[in-house]
């Protein structure tokens, strides 16, 4: 009985007392890590923002340095719900996007002229099955209709950067819309592609 007993209070002691200290015998007791030094720093894990790209799912308030960003110098970059920012809640300075870049799980096939910090990555592969592009037998109100493969300027909604506003546009009149859910299933941040100019 007497060592059943000391089980339960070493693991209540163990339970009790939340916070880790490195260097330091007391930690603060708001803190879940106080590390204590005079004579070194805290090094979070360095990457580049291809590798920061990559991680999958990444948890709000997660930190790493971006050893290519800030052209060329490095950032301290902490993930947001708006997205990555550097350490002080400003924009990421990203590196210039170069087409065959793999960037956000595909590859760039644009770059923004006005901005090269930007473009538009497109998947590896295509969807594993056919699905249909809006809602059969249902009108899109919301969806500008634009010519198939143009021959004549296309206008509003056939231009590069109109996919996401399409995809949203299809989501808001269809929320089931097989081809924009499959899209948005690789990521908040993927869309349908605008129609194509011949």
């Amino acid at each position: 009985m007497r060592k059943i007993k000391v089980i339960v209070l070493m693991l209540f002691t163990a339970l009790s007392y939340a916070q880790v200290g490195i260097n330091i015998a007391t930690p603060h007791t708001s803190s879940a890590l106080d590390i204590t030094s005079t004579t070194a720093g805290f090094l979070p894990p360095r990457m580049t923002a291809l590798q920061r790209a990559e991680i999958v799912n990444p948890a709000l308030g997660l930190m790493v340095f971006c050893t290519n960003c800030a052209s060329g110098d490095g950032e301290l970059q902490v993930n947001y719900a708006s997205g990555w920012k550097n350490a002080a809640g400003g924009d990421i300075t990203d590196p210039p996007a170069v087409i065959g870049d793999i960037r956000a799980g595909g590859v760039v096939f644009w770059v923004d002229p006005s901005d090269n910090r930007h473009g538009l990555v497109c998947a590896f592969s295509d969807y594993s099955t056919s699905v249909e592009w809006g809602c059969y037998g249902t009108d899109l109100p919301n969806v500008p209709n634009v010519p198939y493969n143009g021959g004549n300027p296309l206008g509003f909604g056939a231009e590069i950067g109109d996919g996401v506003s399409n995809t949203n546009a299809i989501l808001n009149d269809c929320p089931t819309a097989p081809a924009a859910l499959a899209a948005r299933s690789l990521g908040a941040q993927w869309f349908l592609p605008s129609a194509k100019r011949s």
